[in-house]
C-alpha cells in the first residue's frame, strides 16, 4: 500500500508539470498574445490528459461514472492535445487566417468520428461489419479513426514546421523552428506510447505522458527563448553531459559493489589481513577508477560530440568566404561572436569598436552582443591606466584573473574598478591591425564550467588577426560612404543652386531688354508731339495731339510702376533651403492662402490626389508654394464667374506634376511662347493705336517659371482660345537610398 501511495504522488507530478509549464509561459514576454493563448490552452488540454492516468490508483475510492469519464478524457484529451499543437504551430509559424480552420479541420473531424465510433459509449455492441470478405470489429475501426485523430493534426504540424525549416536562411529564427521540430518528434513518440492501451496497466501511458512532458517542456523554452544556439550543438552538448552522468552512475553502482565486498570482508576477515588496509585500498581504487573514468569519458565526449578542430576549419573557411562581400562592421562583430559562441560554448559575449578620444583616451563604441536584452552603453577609459596600456600593447587576451591578482594593474582608478566589475567578464581579447588597438570582445565564462586553456587562446589571437583587416576595411568603407553621402547632398544642392542662379541671370536680362522699348518708345513719342505743338500752338486747347500725349505719358507712368514692382520682388528673392519635402501639404497651403480671393470671385477650387503614395522632391518649400501660389493666382483672377479651378497631383515616369487648369477667356496661340517673359512691350494693332494692347499676364508666371527651373523643373501651358488653359509644373523625383 505504501509502495502504491508512493508511486500514486511522482506520478500526480506529470500533470503538474504541464501546469507548472503553463505558469512559466504566461509569465514570460512571448511576443505575440495570440501564440501565447494557443499554447496555454494547449498546455491546460495536456494537463487534464495526464491526470487521467490517476483513475488507476484510485481503486474503490472514486466513482463508477468519474472513472468512466475520467477515461474518456485520457482518450481524447490526446487528440485535443495534438489539435492544440498544430494550432499553436500554425500561430508560430504565421499561416494566415483562413488557412488555419482548414488545416484544423481534418483532425476535428476524425476526433469526433472516433466519439461516435467509440465502442464503451454505445449501450449496446454493434456487429461487426464485413469490409473486402474480412469481418472487421467495431473496436478496430475505432481504434483506427482513434489514432489518426491525433497522428494527422501532428504530422500536419511536422510537415508545415519541416517547409518552414527548409524555406528558412541560417538564423535565430531557423534554430527555434528547428527545436520545435523536436517537440514534435517527442510528441509523436509520447503519443505513440500514451496509445497502447493495457487494461489495468498504465505503465505505456505513464511513459507516454513523460515524453510528452520533455515535448511540452522543449515547446515552451523554444516560444519563449529567441536566443537558441544550433540544434546539433545543443544535442552535442547534451549528450556530452549525459556521458558523465552515466559513468557517474555506473561508478555509484561500482562504488556501492566494493563497500559491499569490503563490507563482507571486513565482517569475515582473512588471517594476516587488516579490515583498515581494506578499506584504504578500496577507497584509493574506487578514487583512481572515477579520476580516470572521468577525464576519459570527458575527452571522448568532446572528441565524439564536440569536435572542436574540425568545426573550427568549417567556421573559418566560412570566415574567409566574406572577404568578398565585405558586410556592415555589425555583422563582421556578430560573425565573430557567433564562431566564438560555438567554438567555446559560451553566451555572453561583448564586442566593442576601440576608438581614439580626446587626449589619447580610448573610447569603447559597442557594436555587437549574444544577449539581445543587454543594452551595451559606451565606455571612455584613461589613456594613464593600466588596463589599457596592456590591451594597446599585447595582442594576447587578458584574463579578468589576472587583472585584480597582477600587481602591474594596481594602479588602475577605482571608476574603472567598478566598471570592469560592472561588466562582469571572465577574459578580455583586444584586436589588432599593425600597432593600432582596433576592437575588444568581452568573454563571460564558458557554459560547460571549463577555464579558457591556452588552446582557447591561440584560436582567439587566429580569429583576432583575420577579423581585424575585415573590420578595419568595413569601417572605412563606411567612413568613405558617409562622406560620399554628404558630398552628394551638397553637390545635389550647388547644382540647384546654380540653375537658380541661372535662373535668375537670364530674368535680370530679359527683364532689361524688354523694359528698356517700353520705356524709351513714350519718350519718343512724346518729342514728336511736342514738336507739333511747337509748330501749332495756336491749336494747344483742342488739340488731339495733347490729348495722345496724355495718354502715352499714363503708358509710361504704368511701364514705370511695374518696373518697380518687379525690382523689389526680384530684391526680395531669398537664397533657397533645399530639402526633402513632400507637395501635397505645400499645395493645400497654397490653396488656402487663395481662398477668400475665389470666394470673391465666386470660384470654385477643387484638389484631388492620385490613390498611390507621390515621391518627396527636393526644393525649398517656401518658393514652391510661391510658384504654386502665382499659378493658382492667375487662374482665379482669369476665370469666369461660377468658373472652376481644378488641381491635380500625380507623378510621370521619373518626375512629380502638378496640374493647373481654369475655365477663363484662355490664351492666345501666338502669345504663349512668349508667356514665360511677363515684361514684354505688347504689340499694336494694325490701326497703330498703341493705347489699345491687349491685357498682360504680369509678372507671376516669370517669377514662378523662375522658382520650379532654379529646382531642375519646367513649367508647361497650353490653352484654348475662349475657353481654358492648363499650367502644369514638372519636378523631377528624389531617389532616396
Amino acid at each position: 500500500m505504501l509502495m502504491l501511495t508512493l508511486q500514486f504522488f511522482i506520478v500526480a507530478l506529470l500533470p503538474l508539470s504541464f501546469l507548472v509549464l503553463l505558469g512559466y509561459i504566461w509569465r514570460s514576454s512571448v511576443g505575440r498574445r495570440s501564440l501565447r493563448w494557443a499554447w496555454g490552452v494547449t498546455l491546460l488540454v495536456a494537463t487534464a490528459w495526464a491526470s487521467s492516468v490517476l483513475r488507476h490508483y484510485g481503486g474503490t475510492a472514486f466513482d463508477h461514472i468519474l472513472r468512466f469519464n475520467w477515461e474518456l478524457v485520457g482518450k481524447y484529451g490526446l487528440s485535443l492535445l495534438a489539435t492544440g499543437i498544430l494550432w499553436t504551430t500554425q500561430h508560430h509559424l504565421s499561416i494566415v487566417q483562413h488557412r488555419r480552420w482548414v488545416l484544423l479541420l481534418p483532425g476535428l473531424g476524425l476526433l469526433v468520428g472516433a466519439m461516435l465510433l467509440d465502442p464503451t459509449v454505445w449501450p449496446t455492441r454493434l456487429a461487426d461489419t464485413p469490409v473486402a470478405g474480412v469481418w472487421v470489429r467495431l473496436f478496430d475501426l475505432w481504434a483506427a479513426v482513434w489514432i489518426a485523430s491525433w497522428f494527422v493534426p501532428t504530422l500536419g504540424a511536422f510537415l508545415l514546421t519541416r517547409h518552414a525549416a527548409r524555406q528558412l536562411a541560417h538564423s535565430l529564427y531557423r534554430n527555434q523552428v528547428q527545436y520545435w521540430l523536436l517537440a514534435l518528434g517527442l510528441f509523436a513518440l509520447g503519443a505513440g506510447l500514451a496509445s497502447i492501451q493495457q487494461p489495468n496497466q498504465p505503465g505505456w501511458q505513464q511513459a507516454g505522458i513523460l515524453v510528452t512532458a520533455v515535448s511540452a517542456a522543449v515547446g515552451t523554452l523554444t516560444l519563449i527563448n529567441t536566443q537558441l544556439p544550433t540544434l546539433p550543438l545543443a544535442l552535442r552538448q547534451f549528450m556530452g553531459r549525459l556521458s558523465n552522468v552515466v559513468v557517474v552512475f555506473l561508478l555509484s553502482l561500482l562504488g556501492l559493489w566494493l563497500a559491499a565486498q569490503l563490507s563482507r570482508a571486513m565482517l569475515e576477515p582473512q588471517p594476516g589481513v587488516s579490515p583498515l588496509v581494506l578499506l584504504l585500498l578500496g577507497a584509493v581504487l574506487f578514487t583512481a577508477v572515477l579520476t580516470i573514468a572521468i577525464r576519459l569519458t570527458n575527452r571522448m565526449a568532446r572528441r565524439v560530440f564536440l569536435p572542436k578542430i574540425t568545426r573550427y576549419e568549417n567556421l573559418l573557411a566560412g570566415q574567409r568566404n566574406i572577404v568578398g562581400a565585405l558586410p556592415e562592421p555589425e555583422q563582421i562583430a556578430r560573425i565573430f561572436l557567433h564562431l566564438v559562441q560555438a567554438n567555446l560554448l559560451t553566451n555572453e559575449a561583448w564586442f566593442f569598436m576601440a576608438e581614439a578620444g580626446v587626449g589619447g583616451r580610448l573610447g569603447l563604441r559597442p557594436l555587437a552582443t549574444l544577449e539581445d536584452d543587454v543594452a551595451l552603453p559606451t565606455a571612455v577609459l584613461s589613456p594613464e591606466s593600466p588596463f589599457v596600456q596592456h590591451l594597446r600593447q599585447e595582442k594576447r587576451p587578458l584574463a579578468q584573473y589576472d587583472v585584480a591578482a597582477m600587481p602591474q594593474f594596481d594602479a588602475m582608478s577605482q571608476e574603472e574598478r567598478q566598471l570592469l566589475t560592472a561588466w562582469g567578464r571572465s577574459l578580455y581579447v583586444p584586436l589588432h591591425l599593425g600597432d593600432n588597438l582596433v576592437a575588444l570582445v568581452l568573454l563571460g565564462d564558458k557554459q560547460t564550467g571549463d577555464v579558457y586553456t591556452a588552446k582557447d587562446f591561440d584560436y582567439l589571437a587566429l580569429l583576432a588577426e583575420q577579423t581585424s583587416p575585415l573590420l578595419v576595411q568595413a569601417q572605412n568603407v563606411r567612413t568613405m560612404q558617409r562622406l560620399y553621402d554628404h558630398v552628394q547632398t551638397q553637390n545635389q544642392s550647388l547644382v540647384y543652386e546654380k540653375q537658380r542662379l541661372q535662373a535668375l541671370v537670364t530674368l535680370y536680362e530679359q527683364f532689361v531688354a524688354l523694359v528698356s522699348p517700353a520705356l524709351r518708345q513714350p519718350f519718343d513719342k512724346i518729342g514728336l508731339e511736342t514738336q507739333r505743338l511747337q509748330e501749332k500752338m495756336h491749336q494747344l486747347t483742342d488739340s488731339p495731339s495733347l490729348v495722345a500725349l496724355n495718354e502715352e505719358v499714363d503708358l509710361l507712368r504704368t511701364a514705370v510702376d511695374k518696373l518697380i514692382v518687379a525690382s523689389a520682388r526680384l530684391q526680395n528673392q531669398t537664397p533657397f533651403h533645399f530639402a526633402k519635402i513632400q507637395l501635397d501639404p505645400t499645395i493645400k497651403r497654397a490653396i488656402r492662402q487663395l481662398d477668400s480671393m475665389a470666394e470673391a470671385r465666386r470660384v470654385k477650387i477643387e484638389y484631388t490626389t492620385p490613390p498611390m503614395p507621390i515621391p518627396n522632391v527636393y526644393g525649398d518649400e517656401q518658393q514652391l508654394q510661391q510658384a504654386i501660389h502665382y499659378l493658382l493666382h492667375n487662374a482665379i483672377k482669369f476665370n469666369r464667374i461660377n468658373g472652376t479651378v481644378q488641381i491635380e497631383l500625380g507623378a510621370d515616369d521619373d518626375e512629380v506634376t502638378i496640374q493647373i487648369q481654369d475655365e477663363g477667356v484662355g490664351i492666345p496661340e501666338e502669345r504663349l511662347e512668349k508667356l514665360w517673359l511677363g515684361l514684354d512691350s505688347g504689340e499694336l494693332f494694325p490701326n497703330g493705336n498703341y493705347r489699345s494692347r491687349r491685357p498682360r499676364l504680369g509678372l507671376g508666371l516669370t517669377l514662378a517659371h523662375t522658382i520650379i527651373t532654379a529646382h531642375g523643373g519646367h513649367i508647361s501651358a497650353r490653352s484654348s482660345y475662349g475657353s481654358s488653359s492648363t499650367f502644369t509644373i514638372h519636378l523631377p523625383f528624389l531617389f532616396e537610398g
